[in-house]
């Protein structure tokens, strides 16, 4: 793939899109009868240290993204709406060229009022070419397709949420056909608000995944939650919420296993420019570590966000993952349970000259500490990128 190539195929379709509708105003889209189209563009360019996540012998590169799309509304019937869009990224590496990819997310849906009855249906279908992460160490491709139906409503003081996802995951690459799997979810909370901007919430969660080939890992999974969400204090907004999972294989030999569950996600508004967000989550998760059919995650984050001026503001953030891997498997002649550390630290500064147009530079330092020393790296990463939504 040519960087020039692609890079005049971007300009020229944004330069099209502007011209064809140059009494539009920017931000504001480009109405076609009820509806409205927005085009969106992006460009960005990052280095990074270690593109493989190697342990030793890192390699760098310079990576640059181009992505252009566009997202299309359609009100109807009164507050209803139709929404579709298609975002292509085009990777291109300076040296290690092979890597280059592109990567395609086409989604469709609606929003429905019925009565006192809010309905949306998302279908989100993405291909892409996953670089190396925790679970892998090589560029893995593949499908995913998310299929999703929610209903909510609200009586007085309760509200009810009921869901379902149908996710289908599809790999490209060549020796991981049999981690192709379907995922059913069905989520059903009912809420109880105690104060005015304040709600209890109780949740259940059923799933089940159904392997296409590798069946001894098919399971139903059960979880029970209990939390609260809203504003939680005068100046803290957010959700907390924890409870129990139960994991039941379809195959006898396989153990089920139970784990608590917790997740919560607050941001606190010290003054209007100082804000802390902080997420944390415990749960497991499916894996693809060759003798395990899941992991626990531990993962905590956090940023502090300041506005110097309305258009101009500085991040910091930290961030650490602890997965927990719970049959013993060898690497190296040695035998154990993995366990990988993970941490991060970085910090940013964003522009947005005009609210269509932001522009960001950072740097992250990332770091995996493995008991299985193959599985550790270290990586640093500077990014500037700009991106607008006309």
């Amino acid at each position: 793939m040519d960087r020039r190539l692609v890079l005049l195929c971007a300009v020229i379709f944004l330069a099209v899109a502007f011209v064809s509708y140059a009494n539009a105003q920017p931000g504001e889209g480009i109405k076609c009868g009820q509806g409205t189209i927005h085009i969106i563009g992006k460009a960005q360019e990052q280095y990074d240290s270690n593109i493989f996540l190697d342990p030793s012998g890192a390699k760098d590169d310079w990576v640059t993204t181009l992505t252009p799309g566009m997202t299309v509304e359609y009100p109807f019937a009164g507050d209803n709406l139709l929404r579709a869009g298609y975002i292509v990224d085009f990777l291109m590496y300076g040296e290690y060229t092979k890597q280059n990819a592109i990567n395609h997310t086409v989604n469709a849906g609606v929003d429905m009022q019925l009565r006192d009855v809010k309905i949306s249906v998302d279908d989100v279908f993405r291909h892409v070419y996953d670089r190396p992460d925790t679970e892998f160490t090589q560029r893995l491709t593949r499908d995913i397709n998310n299929l999703g139906v929610k209903a909510s409503a609200e009586y007085n003081r309760l509200g009810y949420e009921l869901g379902y996802n149908n996710i289908y995951t599809y790999y490209e690459t060549e020796g991981y056909q049999y981690e192709n799997r379907f995922d059913n979810l069905i989520n059903g909370i009912i809420t109880y608000r105690i104060y005015t901007k304040t709600k209890l919430l109780f949740e259940f969660d059923y799933g089940n995944i159904n392997y296409v080939k590798k069946i001894n890992s098919d399971s139903n999974s059960y979880q029970g939650l209990v939390g609260i969400r809203g504003e939680l204090t005068a100046k803290c907004t957010g959700e907390i919420k924890a409870g129990w999972q139960y994991r039941d294989y379809t195959r006898e030999t396989e153990n089920d296993f139970d784990s608590l569950v917790t997740m919560a996600g607050l941001e606190e508004r010290f003054t209007e420019r100082d804000t802390l967000k902080i997420n944390w989550l415990r749960s497991p998760f499916e894996s693809l570590y060759t003798g395990t059919n899941y992991y626990i995650m531990n993962m905590l984050n956090g940023s502090y966000i300041h506005k110097f001026t309305e258009k101009f503001s500085g991040n910091v953030g930290a961030g650490y993952q602890l997965a927990q891997y719970p049959t013993e498997t060898t690497e190296a002649a040695v035998t154990q349970k993995r366990l990988d550390s993970t941490w991060s630290v970085g910090a940013g500064v964003e522009y947005a000259p005009q609210k269509w147009i932001v522009c960001k530079a950072g740097y992250e330092f990332r770091q995996r500490d493995s008991n299985f020393g193959i599985y550790s790296w270290d990586e640093n990463l500077a990014t500037a990128s700009v991106s607008m939504i006309y």
